[in-house]
């Protein structure tokens, strides 16, 4: 029997700021569905001023599975319906959250989610168990961050056996920080929530890791509510060629569902069509984002980019790959809910990734990624989006035909 974790609910006063007003009841009340769902003895909540709060599942696999900010109590998408049904999924238990910890490659020379020698194919496609299923060791419990640890044992398409040791710390993002961060202000009328996940992964094994033979990279995904009036925006930086692939994964993105605004990319973010696209090192800015124009949310995530040139394993689902390190540093995925059973595609995705290294036995590496929400008066949130993703709201939402 799993030995259940006590709910914990802490106060970081510095958690929201700029919003003065008392928590919005509806948000509290899709909060709290939330942590009905993941199961009170099993939720970590951190619990900031005005009703700004975060909710951790040590049982499912230590996510990040809610914000709640302002009047929104459900910035994270939680699939009620699989995590009621436990881990009985063999290929994929997809319980949501906006911030989950995977390993990758996907697939491709050095994939994780096949077999040896197993075709490239949905019916195949196993996620590795070791952070699929199972409870996180919870080691540290603090005012402002939680942390837990896994070791892990995979095997690679080419063969090769990994044992690692991952380190995962969950914690809130206040907001004297985050200005640091994103380098802006937060307007009045704004309110304000953010976390992040500083992730470790160790070469516990008695091998230097090599290319020839695979590597792993950290791969932290984040599933969010989808609205149909919400786009998900990625900036990008100059450079030659298309900034970014999308037909190598789930196929070429229609026109009417992908945008070019200046440098930034726009993506519908309804769940309403199956499609992704990936940013390699070189063009992306390590910032992203979405804005949902019926609830006057917005998005940010920033993740670590490294000052010089590094691998990155390369994840599409492509036997023989000419370049199984030129894969993408941020992702995005959109899924497609019509026809799944109680909504369970109802969600969309901001990821980032990690670069594969060789690591002797005894090294890591290290990933960020933090996510800010922000919720409130349209006229700074559109000041935020303008400064921190170079994009003008008014102008996604002509775009979109919002």
């Amino acid at each position: 029997m799993r030995k259940a974790v006590p709910i914990v609910t802490i106060l970081a006063s510095a958690f929201l700021a700029g919003c003065s007003t008392p928590p919005d009841r509806r948000a509290e009340e899709a909060f709290d569905r939330g942590v009905a769902a993941v199961g009170r003895s099993d939720a970590i909540v951190l619990q900031g001023e005005a009703g700004a709060r975060l909710l951790v599942s040590p049982r499912l696999q230590a996510r990040v599975m809610n914000t709640q900010v302002g009047a929104v109590g459900d910035v994270g998408w939680i699939n009620d319906p699989e995590i009621a049904e436990g881990e009985t999924h063999p290929s994929f238990n997809n319980f949501g959250g906006q911030d989950r910890f995977w390993l990758g490659p996907e697939a491709g020379n050095f994939g994780i989610y096949f077999a040896p020698g197993a075709e490239f194919d949905r019916k195949v496609w196993k996620v590795p168990p070791d952070f699929d299923t199972g409870t996180y060791t919870l080691v540290e419990r603090g005012p402002a961050k939680v942390v837990f640890t896994r070791d892990m044992t995979l095997t690679n398409y080419a063969g090769t056996i990994f044992k690692v040791k991952v380190r995962r710390e969950v914690g809130l993002v206040p907001a004297s920080t985050m200005t640091g961060q994103l380098t802006v202000t937060l307007p009045p009328g704004v309110a304000y929530a953010g976390s992040y996940s500083d992730n470790t992964m160790t070469n516990t094994g008695t091998e230097r890791w090599q290319k020839d033979k695979g590597l792993l990279n950290i791969w932290i995904l984040g599933q969010f509510v989808p609205g149909p009036n919400a786009a998900i925006i990625a900036p990008f930086t100059p450079g030659e060629g298309q900034p970014y692939r999308d037909e190598l994964y789930f196929g070429k993105i229609p026109a009417d569902r992908l945008k070019t605004l200046g440098r930034a990319l726009i993506f519908r973010a309804d769940a309403m069509a199956e499609g992704k696209l990936g940013i390699p090192q070189a063009r992306t800015t390590g910032l992203a984002g979405s804005f949902d124009f019926d609830r006057n949310l917005l998005v940010i995530v920033r993740c670590d980019v490294p000052a010089e040139p590094a691998l990155y394993g390369d994840s599409t689902w492509v036997k023989n790959q000419a370049a199984p390190y030129a894969g993408d540093l941020f992702q995005t995925y959109n899924a497609n809910r019509k026809g799944t059973p109680d909504q369970r595609a109802a969600f969309y995705e901001l990821e980032s990734v990690s670069p594969s290294r060789e690591l002797a036995p005894g090294d890591q590496v290290r990933h960020r990624h933090a996510t800010f929400c922000f919720q409130g008066d349209y006229a700074g949130l559109r000041e935020v989006a303008r400064k921190v993703l170079g994009v003008d709201l008014d102008e996604v939402r002509k775009a979109m035909g919002f």
